[in-house]
């Protein structure tokens, strides 16, 4: 086919300009303009523009995760830390039970306080938010807070609560008066039929600001609505220039509607209030039609009041900006209708739309208890599921609709698959690292035995799949297997494989090379396998396989030029244990052979650490380790090879962060071991390890760097180590 010379986005554009002229003469042309806001707008993807809020509408609730992560690592930091990804991947239910834990511990945070209150209104909870915001104001929380909770309360149709607290606030204030606190404490009295505390407020606001029209309008408008037709009037034809003449216009029409001019005799037309407020809301006076809508819904029955329900709903929602009293007049008509799926799938999507997750997972499950087919039903629990981080369920919903009714919710179940492989390859791009890393490493020990190495390694795919060409070059000295001092030089070849599997449920990763020393000719192959099963409390189980020379197992030379090699079989464990404690658990296995009789090592390792403050840790580690047989001794002994060799150390670590792009930690483990060398008595020999650790970040650069050292064993055997390297994030 030839190809077409006129660019993609002015044909793209001319198309949506027609299309949308045609939506526009349809429904201005040929729909009755009655029937306009009956229409579920939503639901064929056309909506009004909102004029302006009229009626008293709470704003949202506060961004969660608006509280700035600790300078200083510890308990606090590593609660944001664990909270704020679950916060950002829209897991608010995770979110929520992390913080609750966080101030089971800490009762005192404040700001925590504040952010669980937030987070439970996001989720709907709103009499638990409300307890959340009462306790951050008894630990001293600042008007701000006390607004909030203010605005909660008025979510929560809770109005005299709400008035009570604007109330405080207003008197807090009275010296130096806040206008748009004023301004909304008075949309909330108009609402609620205050209207003698809402004039007084609006004649302070004009007081304030004499050349403003906007508390003159306003307060026409409560006169309206309180029957003095004459004093709004008057009022109306006093207001200066500077406000919207539409408006002014539309509410002198409601009041001529309320009362018309005489007519000659036989000419009068009654006024239908009905279409009289739907005018009013085409003009955008949203307030007044309200008013003459609760006046009417107050006076009719039956299916009348069904169908003004509904109506009601439309206008808070597409026109008042108001979602609450929308949803509000919905669970209203199911009170009358329980059967209607139609309204109750509205309610569903209101509710999850506005972060109210189980509510909405609730509504929507009733549907499908009743009618299992409704594929409209199963693809919004799947949303319900996606935005919890709820992915296999999530999945499992969206295949449901599709397989129940195809043609009808095929586009949008596989959009919810298509936004769950996204949300999996966000998630996936925070671990690991992709493109270019490189490090350098170097050991050295008491018994004369050195290690340098350098590693290179390019990692290229995707989030959830990638693969490494690695090359690792070693110098290596120490005595030989007679006497002497001896080096030597090797390197490592390597391709590594990792996938994620199960939507980031487990995570494996394979490695295959060859390490070739100076000889060529005592090569030997490297690979390993490891399966780690991570979950979003922290926690991780862990199954590690390495095989390959076994110098870097044992930090002897001898071993190297011997040709030992280790295979070694790891499991490991580790857990949060609430917020201040934490457990890691390891068991491993090692087969020592290819020079002399073989051989097996077995470890085990325990850790409790308490994190007492921000950036101090305490804890104990103990550490097992034990050979089966001794060491072969071809001319010197190949390993340090103890019948049982069992340490006992204390945790003590300092953590910080500098700047927002450093960070450091200090470690020491001061302990004592019991060692028997295959002699007689068993050994208590003092033992102490140091580490200093610290990072360096250039947006998706990382530069990490460690060093250590290390004493234990009954000849005082000592070890340094240094540890340096660059990597590129995903991200």
């Amino acid at each position: 086919m030839r190809e077409s010379r006129i660019p993609y986005w002015w044909r793209f554009a001319a198309l949506a300009v027609a299309s949308l002229g045609l939506l526009f003469l349809f429904v201005f042309g040929f729909l009755p303009q009655r029937f306009l806001l009956e229409l579920d707008f939503n639901e064929s993807g056309f909506a009004y523009p909102v004029i302006r809020p009229s009626a008293y509408s709470p704003p949202p609730p506060p961004v969660p995760g608006r509280v700035l992560r600790p300078t200083a690592r510890g308990p606090a930091e590593r609660f944001w830390a664990t909270y704020l990804p679950l916060l950002e991947s829209g897991e608010h239910e995770a979110a929520s039970q992390v913080l609750a834990a966080y101030l089971e511990a800490h009762p005192g945070d404040r700001a925590a306080w504040e952010e669980q209150a937030r987070v439970l209104w996001h989720l709907g909870r709103l009499t638990a938010a409300d307890a959340a915001y009462v306790r951050a104001l008894e630990l001293g929380a600042d008007d701000g807070i006390k607004l909030e909770r203010a605005r909660l309360l008025a979510a929560a149709q809770r109005w005299d609560h709400a008035v009570s607290v604007f109330e405080e606030l207003v008197a807090a204030t009275a010296d130096d008066p806040s206008p748009p606190l004023l301004r909304e404490f008075a949309e909330l009295a108009v609402w609620t039929e205050r209207y003698e505390r809402a004039l007084a407020l609006y004649a302070r606001l004009a007081e304030l600001a004499p050349g403003d029209p906007e508390p003159l309008f306003r307060t026409a408008q409560i006169l309206y609505w309180t029957n003095q037709l004459k004093g709004a009037a008057e009022l109306l034809a006093s207001l200066p220039e500077g406000i919207a003449r539409a408006r002014v216009d539309s509410l002198r029409s409601a009041i001529a509607a309320a009362l018309p001019p005489p007519a000659a005799p036989g000419t009068e037309i009654e006024a239908n209030p009905l279409e009289v407020a739907r005018g009013l809301v085409l003009e955008g006076a949203v307030d007044s039609a309200l008013a003459i809508y609760r006046r009417q819904l107050a006076s009719l029955n039956g299916t009348d009041t069904d169908s003004l329900l509904l109506e009601l709903a439309d206008v808070f929602e597409y026109r008042a900006g108001a979602p609450d009293s929308a949803m509000g007049y919905l669970r209203l008509y199911l009170a009358r209708h329980p059967e209607d799926e139609r309204v109750r799938l509205r309610l569903a999507r209101r509710l999850g739309w506005s972060g109210r997750l189980t509510a909405a997972q609730a509504e929507a499950e009733r549907i499908l208890s009743a009618r299992p087919d409704n594929a409209e039903a199963w693809v919004l629990l799947g949303d319900l599921h996606r935005w919890r981080g709820s992915r296999d369920e999530a999945e499992r919903a969206y295949e449901r609709a599709l397989a129940v009714n195809g043609s009808e919710s095929g586009a949008p179940a596989l959009e919810g698959l298509e936004a769950l492989r996204r949300q999996a390859d966000a998630e996936l791009a925070r671990e690991g690292n992709i493109g270019p890393s490189t490090g350098f490493g170097y050991f050295s020990d008491s018994d004369d035995f050195t290690l340098a190495s350098w590693a290179g390694e390019y990692r290229f795919g995707s989030p959830s799949t990638r693969a490494a060409l690695a090359l690792d070059v070693e110098s290596l000295g120490g005595r030989g297997l007679a006497s002497g001092e001896g080096d030597l030089t090797a390197f490592e070849i390597a391709a590594v494989g990792e996938r994620w599997w199960l939507d980031g449920s487990l995570h494996t990763t394979a490695s295959l090379g060859l390490w070739i020393p100076e000889s060529k000719t005592d090569a030997q192959p490297t690979g390993g396998l490891a399966l780690t099963v991570p979950d979003w409390r922290g926690g991780t189980y862990r199954f590690i396989y390495e095989g390959g020379p076994a110098f870097r197992e044992t930090t002897t030379f001898e071993a190297a030029v011997a040709g030992l090699r280790s295979d070694a079989v790891v499991v490991e464990s580790y857990r949060p244990l609430g917020e201040r404690w934490d457990v890691s658990a390891a068991a491993g296995l090692a087969l020592f052979s290819g020079a002399g009789p073989s051989n097996v090592r077995a470890t085990a390792r325990l850790g409790v650490l308490f994190r007492a403050r921000r950036d101090w840790t305490f804890g104990y580690e103990t550490f097992l380790l034990s050979f089966a047989d001794p060491s072969p001794d071809p001319g010197r002994r190949l390993y340090w090879d103890p019948q049982l060799y069992w340490v006992h150390s204390a945790v003590l670590g300092f953590s910080g962060a500098p700047g927002p792009d450093w960070g450091f930690e200090l470690r020491a483990t001061p302990g004592v071991a019991f060692v028997n060398g295959r002699a007689d008595e068993t050994s208590l020999v003092p033992t102490l390890g140091v580490l200093v650790a610290g990072e360096r970040t250039w947006g998706r650069w990382a530069l990490r760097g460690a060093a250590g050292l290390g004493q234990s064993r009954t000849d005082g055997y000592r070890a340094f180590r240094f540890d340096l390297g660059l990597a590129r994030s995903i991200e």
